[in-house]
């Protein structure tokens, strides 16, 4: 699938929009979250999601100089942000067959305002890449 892909043109599209959109190693930082984010919502699966943007995650790191240790650290917690909230993913159709199983009838939109670990992750995350990345700028 990454070949054809790259073969196609779809890695330069979303490489010339992310470029675009985001400036900076912050920028750079966030970039790759909703890269990942998007092919983990296309795809449903946070696994195939990091295969997939990794590539194109190595060549956003090269150009924002990023480690390839944070770069991986992102690439795998925006994928299991995105993967937690999607109503069509592994972990929300295990929640509500277990509730089904209980004798109740719940929907994924029913869950979604109760999803406090992916919000919390979220946050944390964000705060991760603006507040820490100013902290050691200045050191």
């Amino acid at each position: 699938m990454c070949a054809l892909i790259r073969e196609y043109g779809g890695f330069d599209a979303l490489l010339s929009g992310i470029y675009r959109m985001f400036r900076g190693k912050r920028g750079g930082l966030l970039g790759m979250g909703l890269l990942v984010g998007l092919i983990d919502i296309a795809t449903a699966n946070n696994t195939v999601a990091i295969v997939m943007a990794n590539p194109i995650a190595k060549e956003m790191a090269q150009k924002y100089d990023i480690t390839p240790r944070k770069t991986a650290s992102i690439l795998d917690t925006f994928s299991c942000i995105f993967q937690g909230m999607i109503p069509y993913g592994a972990q929300m159709l295990v929640a509500i067959s277990a509730v089904h199983e209980l004798g109740h009838d719940v929907s994924a939109f029913n869950i979604l305002p109760y999803l406090f670990y992916p919000m919390l992750l979220l946050v944390s995350s964000l705060v991760a890449v603006f507040v820490v990345e100013n902290v050691r700028k200045f050191n």
